[in-house]
């Protein structure tokens, strides 16, 4: 995984306990969305965890809240912040080497679900 500028840290840094659950099962979702975990994904989960700082307490935390929380609490975040978490989820698609049509609609339709700004 590429080293994040630094705007990209401050931003990162800037993640609320919550916003921090959420995304960390988002990040899961993605992995699981071809019916497969690859090792490269297992590996990003966890460069991602000490990117965010996701603690274990976080990802025990995290597995209480239902999807429409999850889709809530991204849906009230920053822009910038979205842009940071379909970024993030994008690259989760791509480390296995390539992108299976379920992880991306699974992006597409999650940044729309959570009214991320068109990026393109």
């Amino acid at each position: 995984m590429k080293k994040p500028n630094e705007i990209e840290l401050l931003t990162i840094q800037s993640f609320s306990q919550e916003e921090l659950k959420a995304t960390y099962q988002t990040f899961c979702g993605v992995i699981r969305a071809d019916g497969t975990i690859h090792s490269a994904e297992t590996q990003m989960l966890k460069e991602l965890r000490e990117l965010f700082n996701i603690t274990d307490d976080i990802v025990v935390a995290s597995r209480s809240y239902s999807f429409d929380q999850i889709v809530e609490i991204h849906r009230n975040m920053p822009d910038i912040k979205k842009a940071f978490l379909i970024k993030y989820m994008s690259q989760i698609c791509f480390i296995d080497g390539s992108v299976h049509p379920a992880e991306e609609s699974l992006v597409l339709n999650y940044a729309k679900l959570i009214n991320c700004p068109d990026m393109f």
